[in-house]
C-alpha cells in the first residue's frame, strides 16, 4: 500500500527539479557593453527603476550599480562583481504570487523597453547558484563562424515556446601575450 501512495503522490510533484522558492522576490540583472562607463549605468538603473516603481504590486526596489548585490538569497551568484557596466536588482513584491504575475511578462516587456542592455529577470529559486538553466558552450578558434553558429542556436532555442529568453554573446576573455623563451638564448643574455 505504502508504495501505491507515494507511486501516487509522485504524480502530484512539479516536474521541475529545483522549484522557485515561494518569496515575493525577484532580481534582475541590467548589462550593458563592457566600453560603458558607471554614469551611463546608473542611468540605465534608474530608467529601470522608474518603470518597475509603476508597476502594481512592487513595493521595494534596491539596486548596486556597478557590480553585484551582497547576496541577499543563498544561490545568488555575483556575476558583476566589480564592473562599471553592470547593475542588479533586488525587488519585493507585496505577494509571491504576484511576484509570479509579474515576472510572466517583465522579462519582454523590459527588453523591449530598453534594447541597448541585456536585462535579465529571475525569479528566486531552490538548489545551487546557476547562471542559466540551460547553456551551450560553442568554442573554436573562428570568431566569425562562431557568431554564425552563436546566432543560429539563439535562434533556434528563441524559437521555442518554452524558452523565457535566449541570450547569445562572444566573450574573448583578456587578450593574451604568450612567449616560447628559448633557453639557452636566454642563459646567454643573462636572464636565468
Amino acid at each position: 500500500m505504502l508504495p501505491v501512495l507515494g507511486f501516487v503522490l509522485f504524480l502530484g510533484m512539479p516536474s521541475q527539479f529545483f522549484p522557485p522558492a515561494e518569496r515575493n522576490q525577484f532580481h534582475l540583472s541590467v548589462e550593458l557593453p563592457g566600453h560603458v562607463g558607471i554614469t551611463r549605468s546608473n542611468d540605465l538603473a534608474q530608467q529601470v527603476d522608474a518603470y518597475l516603481a509603476g508597476t502594481p504590486g512592487i513595493i521595494d526596489r534596491y539596486w548596486v550599480v556597478g557590480g553585484s548585490a551582497p547576496s541577499f538569497y543563498y544561490n545568488i551568484i555575483g556575476l558583476g562583481a566589480s564592473d562599471p557596466s553592470y547593475a542588479q536588482g533586488m525587488i519585493t513584491t507585496d505577494t509571491p504570487t504576484r511576484a509570479r504575475e509579474i515576472l510572466a511578462t517583465l522579462q519582454d516587456d523590459l527588453r523591449l523597453r530598453f534594447p541597448e542592455a541585456r536585462v535579465t529577470v529571475k525569479m528566486l529559486a531552490q538548489g545551487p547558484p546557476v547562471d542559466a538553466p540551460v547553456a551551450w558552450l560553442i568554442y573554436g578558434p573562428d570568431l566569425a563562424e562562431l557568431r554564425r553558429i552563436g546566432a543560429e542556436v539563439q535562434q533556434a532555442v528563441a524559437a521555442q515556446p518554452e524558452t523565457g529568453q535566449a541570450i547569445g554573446g562572444l566573450t574573448n576573455g583578456l587578450p593574451q601575450l604568450r612567449f616560447k623563451v628559448d633557453e639557452d638564448a636566454a642563459r646567454a643574455a643573462g636572464l636565468d
